[in-house]
């Protein structure tokens, strides 16, 4: 990850990807990428919109985001089409990105699922494409790389914690969110010591 230059982070909502991606994030921005964040909703469903992209906002800025965009779509009713791609598209033609990181389509919520199709669609020139989950990710979640996270963990956690409109809802669980981590690191190497953690992802496709 050492020679990533561009790196994009898209989320449906508000702490997403950090959730799904948040310290593989950090890695890159410590190995010296250039990383972006494209939010599409403000979440507003489930707190203020106006709160939640303080959140958004703080936990970019803590770990070292370039830049958080805004695309300003509605919580809850995101959709599925050509204009969305069409604006993601526009947005990635910009900075042009070594690697995206997105939804899976394999969950429960429409906007993610929603948001997975279209970033694929718009990405689909990109050669590393990532798809991270999230706690409303189904089952059927397949994951074929993983990151490991050891050095990054405690500030995916940090960020994480920016979101306290959601900690209050029960929407984001930090010790959950470290034990599906430490999970993950376990099924990479079971007689690692404690403390090795991972990030799982499916691959849309990549060159790495």
């Amino acid at each position: 990850m050492g020679n990533d230059k561009i790196v994009l982070a898209i989320g449906a909502h508000p702490d997403d990807w950090e959730l799904g991606c948040g310290g593989t994030i950090k890695k890159h921005i410590n190995n010296g990428a250039t990383v972006y964040a494209l939010l599409l909703t403000a979440g507003q469903n489930s707190s203020d919109d106006a709160d939640r992209l303080k959140e958004a906002e703080d936990s970019a800025n803590y770990l070292g985001v370039t830049d958080l965009i805004h695309m300003n779509y509605m919580d809850g009713i995101y959709p599925c089409n050509s204009g969305s791609i069409s604006k993601i598209g526009s947005f990635i033609r910009k900075i042009n990105p070594d690697i995206v990181y997105t939804h899976s389509e394999k969950d429960s919520h429409q906007d993610h699922r929603n948001a997975a199709f279209n970033s694929r669609a718009a990405a689909r020139d990109i050669a590393n494409i990532f798809l991270y989950e999230t706690p409303s990710t189904t089952t059927d979640f397949t994951p074929h790389h993983f990151s490991l996270i050891g050095e990054t963990i405690d500030d995916k956690l940090a960020a994480l914690e920016l979101h306290p409109s959601q900690i209050g809802t029960g929407a984001i669980n930090i010790p959950g969110v470290k034990t599906l981590a430490a999970s993950w690191g376990y099924r990479l190497n079971p007689k690692a010591t404690p403390g090795q953690y991972a990030e799982a992802f499916e691959i849309n496709h990549s060159t790495c």
